[in-house]
Order: structure tokens, then sequence, then C-alpha cells
């Protein structure tokens, strides 16, 4: 269950990740594309086609050429899987916080039968 999990979040940074490996010009722009719009299909598909283009204008008017840089694809799955992992230990860890604090007072023996009146005292269990 785990690994699905980490897998589900590789797949849903992915246009994020390869955004940061090839110095996109706009990969802040591309990361919250893909942090606010990725949960639908299209918002997704947009920030991944936008993570693989890249303007030679815009490449010739800076004149940053985007060089890939391995190690940052790192850092965020990296960075990616901490976070998940602190997340899911949190959650193990404070368990005790779902369960109900309600409690229960014991039932009544008597059987009540439709159309009989029973007193408030047997009902409040008094």
């Amino acid at each position: 269950m785990f690994a699905v999990i980490v897998a589900a979040i590789l797949i849903y940074f992915l246009p994020s990740m390869l955004c940061i490996y090839r110095r996109h010009l706009n990969a802040t722009a591309i990361f919250l594309t893909n942090l606010l719009l990725g949960w639908t299909i299209i918002g997704w598909i947009v920030a991944l086609i936008w993570a693989f283009t890249n303007s030679p204008a815009t490449v010739a008017a800076t004149g940053n050429v985007p060089v890939p840089r391995p190690m940052a694809a790192l850092k965020v799955l990296l960075s990616l899987i901490i976070t998940l992992c602190l997340l899911v230990g949190w959650v193990k860890t404070h368990s005790h916080l779902r369960q109900s604090s309600v409690v229960s007072t014991p039932t009544a023996t008597r059987t009540i039968k439709a159309g009989v009146p029973v007193p408030a005292d047997e009902l409040l269990g008094k």
C-alpha cells in the first residue's frame, strides 16, 4: 500500500520534476500548476506538456540555455518521499485521536414492546 502511495505521488509530480531537471525558465509556474490543478487530468497534462517546452525566443532573449540537472530532480524526489514518510508516521502515531471517546452506557435488559409505555426511570437507567 505504501509503495502505491509513493508511486502515485511521483506520477502526480512528474511534470514538476521534469521541469526542474530541464531547468525550465517557468519552473515555479509549472510547479504551481501541477500542485493546484494536477488533480484534474487536464491540469496535469498541461503541466507535463509545458515542462517539455522551452520557447527558443525566451532562451535567446535571456541567454539561458537549459542544462539538465539530475541532482535537482533527485532532491525533489527525496523530499517528497521524506515528507510522505513523516506524514504516514504522524498519522500512525496520532491514530488514537480518531477513536471515539464516547462512554457507552449499559443497555437495559428489559425488552420494550411497541405501544406499551415505559417509565422514564427505566429509560434513563436510574
